[in-house]
């Protein structure tokens, strides 16, 4: 498998990599069971950093699509199921199939302005006016 990166993307490494595996399995070229080269093979023959390869690896472990056998090395996932988050062009489709009221702020130290109590802030407020 050879792999291309265009270092003046806007897209990392690390996701232009993932996006060339993924590709590579949705589209065949990459068959369940089929052994990966190893990322210190890839750093040296690519000239990307061993963490990196990791990281994607890791990713697409995470994923499904690949499988690490401590030991072993790592292998494209035998019996690939569909994965709904991304179609076979490889572009996310989670966000047109989560509903709006679904959507949250999950951002740290933020608070939900609905559990102010505005109430009685308004009450201490005009008894102190």
């Amino acid at each position: 498998m050879l792999f291309e990166f265009n270092r003046n993307s806007s897209k990392s490494l690390h996701t232009q990599i993932c996006i060339q595996i993924r590709q590579a399995v949705l589209s065949g070229n990459l068959k369940g069971g089929d052994k990966l080269p190893p990322t210190r093979q890839m750093k040296d023959e690519y000239g990307v950093s061993r963490n990196v390869w990791s990281e994607a690896y890791e990713q697409l472990v995470a994923e499904g699509f690949l499988e690490a056998k401590q030991g072993c090395g790592t292998f494209v996932t035998k019996n690939l199921q569909p994965i709904p988050f991304y179609n076979n062009k490889n572009k996310p489709i989670a966000d047109k199939t989560i509903s709006q009221k679904w959507k949250a702020d999950f951002s740290v130290g933020t608070p939900n302005p609905l559990d102010f109590p505005l109430t009685k802030w308004a009450s201490a407020l005009k008894k102190s006016v």
